[in-house]
């Protein structure tokens, strides 16, 4: 793999666990949300069909956004309590 689309995936899998930890805060399961990311990324750390690495990280970005929009109309709906 590509050196830059390697720093890619370490920056992605980074961002994952620092949401799960915001998430797992909330929730109290910080390290079983972690647990299912790292074994997520191990499972997928193999793979070098390049199309594949392109689509699940497209997944991961796209579970990270909705996660983030999720938390701002959570946010939204409590300001105008």
């Amino acid at each position: 793999m590509d050196p830059k689309a390697l720093d890619n995936v370490r920056r992605l899998y980074r961002e994952c666990l620092r949401r799960a930890e915001h998430e797992g805060r909330k929730r109290g399961n910080t390290e079983a949300i972690k647990e299912m990311i790292r074994q997520q990324f191990k499972r997928s750390m193999k793979e070098t069909d390049i199309d594949k690495i392109q689509e699940m990280k497209k997944a991961a970005v796209n579970g990270l956004l909705n996660h983030l929009i999720v938390d701002m109309k959570g946010a939204e709906k409590q300001a105008k309590r």
